[in-house]
């Protein structure tokens, strides 16, 4: 007769009746994950909304980039 011992029945690595169960486990548990976090950082990039032609115009008036003058100009072109 054999004896098991801590490792399961003999040629199987450890794993009982599953030789490969802890490998089988372990790429499911990658494969779950990287679903998981695909979706969260996926949803996240789609979340945001892109700013408005009038909103860059704003941000750039403030910022200095464009003087009242330009920014009356491009506002006009934006309304056409």
């Amino acid at each position: 007769m054999f004896h098991a011992g801590w490792y399961g029945w003999p040629g199987y690595g450890g794993f009982g009746i599953f030789p490969y169960g802890g490998l089988i486990m372990g790429i499911l548990l990658l494969l779950i994950l990287g679903a998981v976090l695909y979706s969260v950082l996926r949803n996240r990039n789609t979340s945001r909304e892109a700013p408005s032609s009038l909103d860059i115009l704003k941000k750039r008036l403030a910022r200095g980039e464009i003087s009242k003058e330009e920014y009356r100009e491009l506002l006009e072109e934006l309304k056409d």
